[in-house]
Order: C-alpha cells, then sequence, then structure tokens
C-alpha cells in the first residue's frame, strides 16, 4: 500500500491512562499517534527463578486496531517515554 498523505498525531499524556483512551478514541483518522509519557499498568504477577514473590509483568496501554511501537527496556524504572500506535 502506498500513501499520498500521512497524517500524525502527538499529545503529552502525563501518564493518565483516561486521557489516552480518550485520544485513541477521537483520533482515528490519524495514521500514526504518537503518545508521550504513557501509562504503564501493572498486569499481574509471573513465576519466577529468583524471587519467591514472583516477576512484576509491566506494559503499556493496547489497542486491538493499533500496532504499538517502543524501545525494549530491561530496567523496570525505565520504561520508553514515546510510544507509537500505527493505525492498520
Amino acid at each position: 500500500m502506498i500513501l499520498k498523505t500521512l497524517c500524525l498525531f502527538s499529545q503529552n499524556v502525563y501518564k493518565n491512562r483516561t486521557l489516552t483512551d480518550i485520544i485513541i478514541e477521537n483520533n482515528k483518522e490519524f495514521d500514526i499517534l504518537f503518545i508521550q509519557e504513557p501509562s504503564w499498568l501493572f498486569i499481574q504477577t509471573v513465576p519466577s527463578l529468583t524471587s519467591e514473590e514472583g516477576d512484576k509483568v509491566v506494559d503499556a496501554p493496547n489497542y486491538l486496531d493499533l500496532l504499538t511501537f517502543s524501545r525494549q527496556s530491561s530496567n523496570i524504572n525505565d520504561y520508553p517515554k514515546v510510544l507509537m500506535y500505527i493505525n492498520v
């Protein structure tokens, strides 16, 4: 598919999940959305070989109609500061 135009949207959501949801729902005409300072959510604890309490799984909001891109981080205190959502 070849695009003649590319529509971008960028917004700082200050780690607010509700604001992220509103932006995603109301900006479906954009091809790419950049979300700055996204919220990171605790998903669950999984069994661990190194910790009796287990390892925490934390992830950013995902949406069915969008591909999510960000850099990977192995440090739990260094999550990406920008997420890119691509409208498919």
